[in-house]
């Protein structure tokens, strides 16, 4: 394929670059800086339609802040700090940072309990944090009024940065590293051949790549779309106002946040910004944003604003006598799940992102920037980054219309209380099992996962009401699913798993290929199912898997509901790359999933079959009768019971289902997913994103029994088999199980930090309360803090084990065995 080229622009772009990163702002010139720490500087080439930091950098408040709501996300912004002393050092450009720390202040006691809980989360991340009074608040905010205020949380390596100076410092680096920064140079169109970027199109000519790398903000999902790449994303509109002077504000006045009233605040020319994340925000741009909308803001609206204020009023009584400089109404980018996007896109393997940044641009770029250089250049992540890889989201996220809606609640999550369980309430229904409006009859109570409307628990009892069911405590749904976990153990219940991601790989290499991929032997009889981990090349967890080989050259794939998009591209990646001849398809929408589990299963099933329930043993599969319709039936269960997942094509489910209800003469119930979650954290089984991830390989998760260790010519290489020979003294850290005495209201939730001799070692990666133990029960990742350290059982045996929550400590039991299993 010849490009055609302008020669009027051949001096001012290059015609050939290794990587083209589309948008000027601070996080475009981040990945540029990192990509030149990586030594593709002088073949890395920047364009910006107009000029650096035109779209929202140079209005971004310039807040540091450290703790944030995930694991991956506080690891990259915990670099902040040390890469903009290092730019200064490195430019002599100023990036404006001055860190002075951050005052959190809590109005409510549940505010005053997360602040608790969020300051045990700091510091098993190394990061400084103490939970102060009032009082103690206002000797470092002189301007509060502290009478309104339960408590605080002081965090001292926040800070703040200008975002224009940032950006400046980052393209000065970058540029001393060769990478050729072009402004007023739009992208018109991304050049695809055979499914790949070729090429980049724009104002002054066309310039071959090997990879684009979108970072274009408010305009990323535009730029997305002429790739074919889906970047859900959608613009609201933030808000700001700018102050006179105040008394006792100084330079050096700390950050703060009262999230109680959803505002911040920080010093401005001997002033405050007041901003606000109001949980009802307003989108903006339904149509996208302007393509000449530069160094511009959005129309006022202080009616919109006014509450803000009068309760910044309430906190900073000098305001009510202040002058207001000037409002500020700026557009921002906010994403589905208040998450941003990094990483390769599933529809064009070398188109990349980095964008929807949720107003955290400055503080994440450094981290997003560094992350995204690392994974593009070694073409795998520097550490486990699902929460924020563009994989997590399907096509449902397609539509600008969910994002809209979702995106005007979305910005209030920066500042509402993320209680356990909480769901979001915008841009749902939009995918739903054929037994949805039976179920909603029923009393289900749902909640969303990738899309779909999942039961979370059946209010058959009106034991709650709307609204009442968040909380740190003792939820009054936990009657309920304690209800639902006893007749699932006593008599049998249905789970409607639809959600689950099913894909079905075929061809003459469908054996070779699985037995590849997967850790488990895959050169099984027809019918057999195996329980498995999907691997990448450093033998981490890419999926959590059932695998049933249901002909000679088909293999019928299970995965977690979430890994959807990222398992399919996994596989297909792989398969490309190997040449194996096997064909991998998407059946999630083509089958629904019934999961009938507990002791009475075969007996009630034996009435509406011919087939021989006894017949079917454990991790076997086979297709039979119920009623009138032919499903397919495997003897697999992820709640500890004896029962069988039914897959059924999925125009006869809502027959199916009819079927289970109406003639089990009242054996069979309902039930949802706390009851799975709480059974199956019961029997100590792994979940991904909770216990299992990128970087965890099975033996260290306690999942070594789904790995055949004679195969050394896997995706992994020999890597489990050493590691199995290694022994569990090369672990630094183990999956184990914990259990706590009874308890009238302190509650398991996962994420509460695990002590051992009053030091940190780890955290309860899941938790509940499980109705047959009478007691909390979770599974914890334990970390080693001694090198001479085994994480075996008589390190587990010893010692004084503890759970901080909200910064009580309660002593606890740990073991390798499963919760249900220990003493």
């Amino acid at each position: 394929m010849k490009l055609a080229r302008s020669r009027r622009y051949a001096s001012t772009i290059p015609e050939k670059a290794k990587v083209v990163i589309i948008g000027g702002g601070i996080i475009g010139n981040s990945v540029a800086y990192h990509l030149g720490k990586e030594g593709w500087g002088h073949e890395t080439v920047l364009l910006e339609k107009g000029a650096l930091t035109c779209g929202t950098t140079w209005h971004a408040a310039g807040l540091i802040g450290q703790l944030r709501g995930t694991t991956q996300e506080t690891d990259l912004s915990k670099m902040g700090a040390e890469v903009f002393r290092r730019l200064k050092e490195e430019t002599d450009q100023d990036t404006g940072f001055k860190q002075f720390g951050s005052v959190t202040l809590a109005r409510t006691k549940d505010r005053t309990h997360l602040l608790k809980r969020n300051k045990a989360r700091a510091e098993s991340f190394g990061i400084p944090a103490e939970v102060i009074t009032p009082e103690e608040a206002k000797e470092k905010l002189p301007m509060i009024d502290p009478s309104i205020f339960d408590s605080a949380l002081w965090l001292p390596n926040d800070g703040v940065a200008s975002p224009t100076d940032a950006t400046m410092a980052f393209a000065k680096g970058a540029r001393k590293s060769g990478v050729k920064i072009h402004e007023k140079v739009e992208v018109l169109n991304i050049i695809k051949e055979n499914g790949l970027v070729r090429a980049v199109e724009t104002t002054q000519g066309t310039i071959e790549c090997d990879f684009v790398v979108n970072c274009a903000g408010l305009w990323a999902h535009h730029v997305g779309h002429m790739a074919g790449v889906n970047v859900p994303l959608h613009a609201c509109e933030h808000f700001y106002a700018v102050t006179e002077t105040i008394e006792g504000v100084t330079g050096s006045l700390p950050v703060v946040r009262d999230p109680d009233e959803c505002s911040y605040y920080r010093e401005w020319g001997g002033g405050l910004v007041v901003g606000a994340f109001e949980l009802e925000a307003k989108p903006c741009f339904v149509k996208g944003p302007p393509r000449d909308f530069e160094f511009q803001l959005l129309d006022d609206d202080i009616e919109h604003f006014w509450p803000v204020m009068e309760a910044a009023f309430q906190a900073v009584p000098a305001l009510q006598e202040t002058p207001i400089k000037n409002f500020l109404n700026g557009p921002e980018s906010f994403t589905p799940d208040n998450q941003y996007i990094l990483g390769e896109s599933p529809e064009v393997p070398n188109f990349w992102v980095a964008a929807g940044m949720n107003s955290s641009g400055i503080a994440s770029s450094s981290g997003a920037g560094w992350a995204l250089a690392k994974w593009l250049v070694n073409q795998a992540p520097p550490f486990d980054l699902s929460a924020v890889d563009i994989k997590r989201f399907g096509s449902y996220a397609g539509s600008q219309q969910f994002v809209k809606k979702r995106s005007s609640e979305v910005l209030g999550m920066h500042y509402r209380i993320p209680y356990p369980r909480f769901e979001l309430v915008k841009g749902r229904q939009l995918r739903k099992s054929p037994t949805y409006d039976a179920l909603k009859e029923k009393g289900a109570v749902f909640g969303s996962k990738f899309g779909w409307e999942r039961v979370n628990w059946f209010n058959t009892s009106e034991k709650t009401a709307p609204g009442d069911e968040y909380t740190f405590g003792r939820p009054k749904w936990l009657d309920i699913v304690n209800e639902e976990y006893e007749h699932t153990t006593t008599q049998a219940s249905v789970f409607d798993m639809s959600s689950f991601a099913k894909f079905t790989v075929s061809g003459k290499d469908a054996e070779k290929f699985c037995n590849y991929i997967f850790g488990g032997n895959m050169s099984v009889p027809i019918g057999k199912v195996v329980y498995t981990a999907m691997l990448d090349e450093k033998a981490g967890y890419v999926s959590d898997c059932t695998v049933t080989r249901v002909g000679v050259n088909e293999y019928y794939v299970v995965s977690p509901t979430t890994h959807a998009t990222k398992d399919l591209r996994h596989m297909q990646k792989v398969a490309d790359k190997k040449d194996y001849g096997v064909g991998i398809v998407d059946v999630t929408s083509s089958f629904g999933v019934l999961s009938v589990q507990g002791p009475k299963v075969d007996t009630v099933l034996s009435t509406m079959t011919r087939h021989n329930m006894d017949s079917l043993k454990a991790n076997e599969s086979v297709m039979l009768d119920i009623g009138d319709y032919w499903v397919r039936a495997t003897r697999v269960s992820y709640v500890g019971e004896y029962g069988v997942e039914l897959h059924i094509p999925i125009e006869a489910h809502e027959g199916v289902y009819e079927t289970l209800m109406n003639n089990s003469g009242g054996v069979f119930k309902d039930a949802g997913y706390y009851c799975i979650e709480a059974m199956r954290i019961a029997n100590g089984y792994r979940a991904m994103g909770h216990e299992l991830g990128a970087d965890d390989s099975p033996l260290e998760v306690g999942t070594g029994f789904a790995v055949d260790y004679t195969k050394a010519d896997g995706i992994a290489g020999s890597k489990l088999i050493e590691k199995k020979q290694a022994g569990v003294k090369s672990f630094n850290y183990r999956i184990v199980s914990a259990k706590m005495e009874p308890h009238p209201t302190a509650m398991f939730w996962g994420g509460e930090t695990i002590l051992r001799d009053g030091v940190t070692v780890g955290y309860l990666t899941s938790g509940t309360f499980v109705q047959p133990m009478g007691c909390n029960a979770g599974l914890a990742v334990i970390k080693k803090k001694e090198e001479t350290q085994v994480l075996n059982a008589k390190f587990l045996s010893t010692g004084t084990w503890e759970v901080n929550i909200a910064g009580d400590r309660y002593p606890i039991q740990v073991s390798l065995k499963s919760p249900i299993k220990m003493e």
